[in-house]
């Protein structure tokens, strides 16, 4: 299913037991102190299974040389057995200190600055310029690296990218391989028809047709918006993740962002989102946070959620770069609750609704026109595409001159 890792050494084995209070997603849980030296999260390959590794701080609820899992990724696993043994394989990491970047040469999106080795390791074993970013208390988000010419052993970080992963200059941070899906993996086409890939082989044949016929006009929209963000734009804005609001997972495919944060993308509320961590990305509904962060979870609604939830945001983070993401939407791309994750406007629904609010106005500037006898022919066809083009003007992010003015 994944094809650019290179898992280069095991660790193991351990005894398997059932996590009393699992995360939620595909994830298996250390003691802690078991690797020492690494930073959790990291990515593992287990039994074809690329599952997210962990390690519980709390030494009384996991004891040392096991490994805790839920029921459902056991049986995935085929690990029936409660003395089971299993065995990790895991892929190197770096453990580089953080720096900042120069002013005039700042990362895109959500890049990071690594030195020639860094970078030429991660390009030549795991055929990817992608990794998994880990810091010390335990989150893990997906960056883009970048090579520079700099000091070995440092990585530059820019300002929005340390508020997210709540680090500072000098801070330790490792990087390691993040897996890439393949596009035409059996998985994918099963997710685009059900919530959760199917166990009877009736379903699962049914998902695969139905998933397969599904992909090409999926390609078709894909293309169209290649070329409407070339015309249009559409900006993309790194966002920390945080617990729905209540009631928000019943809601089909839908995240809540601050204000600020869908003006800053272009979207009005209602509009569609396309929501990317590593090489997955989903569109999403986009509705404006009616409570944006600022005081946390309250003690009810944690007491309720039913799954390990850690990770939760200090009162003072910036509640613009806050995505209230619900659980259905986090499965779809398999990430933890506490992560960063890349928001841009989706053009095409937004085009369809310009052009649907033009509709009653450009037909009754066509009928006057026709109405005059001196005008037909070319003139009203120019006439309406001038119109259009002039509709279609507020969907276009502008973009100010480069360098001093004038």
């Amino acid at each position: 299913m994944f094809a650019n890792v290179h898992w280069s050494h095991v660790i193991g084995p351990y005894r398997v037991v059932t996590d009393p209070k699992p995360r939620g997603y595909a994830s298996a849980t250390l003691a802690t102190g078991t690797v020492p030296g690494m930073m959790f999260p990291v990515f593992a390959y287990v039994r074809g299974q690329t599952i997210w590794l962990h390690e519980e701080h709390n030494s009384s609820v996991i004891a040392p040389g096991t490994v805790a899992m839920s029921t459902r990724l056991r049986r995935r696993l085929g690990v029936t057995a409660d003395d089971a043994l299993i065995e990790f394989h895991v892929s190197d990491q770096i453990t580089l200190r953080v720096t900042t970047p120069q002013a005039h040469d700042l990362p895109r999106g959500g890049g990071v600055q690594v030195d020639e080795s860094v970078y030429r390791q991660f390009l030549l074993r795991h055929r990817s310029r992608r990794a998994l970013l880990t810091t010390s208390s335990g989150l893990g988000l997906p960056v883009q690296l970048e090579r520079r010419r700099h000091d070995r052993g440092v990585v530059r970080v820019p300002l929005s990218l340390r508020v997210l992963a709540q680090v500072t200059k000098g801070d330790d941070i490792q990087l390691s391989a993040q897996p890439k899906q393949r596009p035409f993996s059996t998985e994918r086409a099963l997710l685009r028809i059900f919530a959760r890939v199917p166990v009877g082989e009736l379903s699962r044949r049914l998902g695969l047709v139905l998933g397969w016929l599904v992909m090409l006009p999926r390609l078709v929209d894909f293309i169209l918006e290649a070329f409407l963000r070339v015309a249009f734009r559409a900006p993309v804005l790194a966002l920390r993740i945080t617990q729905a609001h209540p009631g928000d997972d019943g809601l089909a495919n839908t995240v809540r962002l601050h204000p600020a944060a869908l003006s800053a993308i272009g979207c009005k509320p209602g509009g569609q989102v396309l929501l990317k961590w590593g090489g997955r990305q989903m569109a999403v509904r986009a509705l404006e946070d009616h409570a944006p962060h600022g005081e946390g979870l309250s003690a009810t609604v944690l007491a309720s959620v039913g799954i390990r939830y850690e990770g939760e945001l200090p009162a003072d983070f910036p509640p613009h770069l806050v995505g209230r993401v619900p659980a259905p939407v986090r499965t779809q791309l398999g990430i933890p609750p506490h992560t960063a994750v890349e928001a841009r406007r989706k053009i095409r629904p937004a085009l369809l609704g310009q052009l649907n609010q033009l509709a009653t106005p450009l037909a009754g500037l066509v009928l006057a026109a026709v109405a005059l006898p001196d005008i037909r022919g070319w003139p009203v066809f120019v006439g309406t595409a001038i119109a259009i083009a002039f509709g279609l003007a507020p969907l276009r992010m502008p973009r100010p001159p480069r360098g001093p003015w004038p």
